[in-house]
């Protein structure tokens, strides 16, 4: 008896492993429409990405039909530029006549896994107030498994809200919106590329994403300066590029942008970005070469002036002689020692300045030359001071 019970558990437990435990291995993968819903204008283009989500499981191919209104929707454009599938059987595509998109691509080994994977991205046109679904009515969900098992758990697909701009607005307006006017554009744009450091002069060039095919304004403002605007019009993908025509200068600057709308009405301001604006490195140099320049020319001039000094005080000290009648070999030797001791300092000055060296050690060599020659200068200080106290008096 116990025996038998224990077979009739066993086969009890093969009976679920068959059926409950592949069911929950294969039915993973859900596709849908992103957004599932929203609200639009008459003849304001928007975008509706198929995307899919692998449940952690790597799949390899997908294939299905949409149908959508095609009496309040009309397909514009198909793109599949950014899709996690390269290879493609049957190249998306949209039949407005009869309000069907299909598609059906794959991607080689390791295949794609993840949450949130984008087929295709449809851009509509709404033309007739009224509720508009775009619905999946076949698809499958292929593992990456080496036999192809359809592991699409379910397909979903969405619910849109066509509107004239009368209405829209009104809605807006009992909703307490105030006058943004459009419930998109209370969305405000993103900047998506930017320099994050440029240079002195360089032209300003920002990429970014907004409402399809609409006008977009980007400012640029330099500390407490007054801002600087350019309008753009976006794509129908909703990106845009805008270009400043006056170059930036040195500093920092703050970039944002904001959606537009037919009527003139703007979105909030889209979060601010920084961009730091600084000297090339030559320019950099050359500053630097200046104020060495400026440096070199102190020092020289008051070489200059040290050897006028002397000069002046030895024709003093000839006149003196020749008013005494006495001869002061001496103290002239002494002057005429320092003379040539500057002209021999000032040359190998000069001769370490030309001498190929760099910057950092021009800087260190003029320190140490010109505590040199302050020495030399207080040497012969003290020496003609010794000679003229030793000179006999008049």
């Amino acid at each position: 008896m116990e025996v038998s019970n224990r077979k009739n558990i066993a086969r009890i437990c093969c009976l679920i492993l068959a059926y409950v435990f592949p069911l929950s291995v294969q039915a993973q993968a859900v596709v849908s429409l992103s957004p599932p819903s929203g609200t639009y204008e008459v003849g304001e283009l928007f975008s509706l990405s198929v995307t899919v989500n692998t449940a952690g499981k790597p799949i390899n191919a997908a294939f299905g039909q949409l149908n959508f209104d095609n009496s309040r929707l009309e397909a514009v454009r198909i793109e599949y530029g950014d899709s996690i599938f390269g290879l493609w059987t049957t190249q998306p595509s949209a039949s407005n006549a009869v309000g069907t998109i299909t598609f059906s691509g794959g991607i080689p080994n390791p295949g794609f896994n993840g949450k949130s994977g984008t087929i295709i991205r449809t851009t509509f046109r709404p033309k007739k107030v009224g509720q508009a679904p775009v619905a999946f009515v076949s698809g499958s969900v292929l593992a990456n498994d080496g036999t192809g098992t359809d592991v699409a758990d379910s397909f979903r697909g969405g619910l849109y809200t066509i509107v004239g701009g009368a209405t829209l607005q009104n809605e807006m307006l009992s909703s307490g919106k105030g006058s943004v006017g459009v419930s998109k554009l209370s969305e405000a744009p993103t900047i998506i590329k930017w320099p994050h450091r440029m240079q002195n002069r360089d032209t300003l060039v920002v990429e970014g994403l907004g409402l399809p095919l609409s006008k977009i304004i980007v400012a640029i403002q330099k500390g407490k300066a007054v801002e600087i605007r350019t309008e753009v019009f976006s794509g129908p993908d909703g990106r845009f590029s805008a270009v400043f025509a006056e170059p930036v200068r040195s500093g920092y600057y703050r970039v944002w942008a904001r959606n537009v709308n037919a009527e003139g009405m703007m979105s909030l301001p889209s979060e601010v970005v920084m961009l730091k604006v600084t000297e090339p490195p030559f320019f950099h140099i050359v500053s630097v070469a200046v104020n060495y320049a400026t440096l070199i020319t102190t020092l020289l001039g008051l070489v200059l002036l040290g050897l006028l000094m002397f000069a002046f005080i030895s024709s003093k000290m000839q006149m003196w002689q020749k008013l005494r009648g006495k001869e002061m070999t001496e103290t002239e030797r002494t002057l005429y020692r320092a003379l040539d001791s500057l002209k021999d300092g000032l040359t190998s000055f000069l001769a370490h300045l030309t001498g190929r060296r760099g910057i950092r050690t021009i800087q260190q060599r003029e320190m140490e030359k010109i505590k040199v020659m302050q020495n030399e200068l207080k040497n012969l200080e003290e020496e003609i001071g010794k000679e003229l106290h030793d000179a006999p008096n008049p």
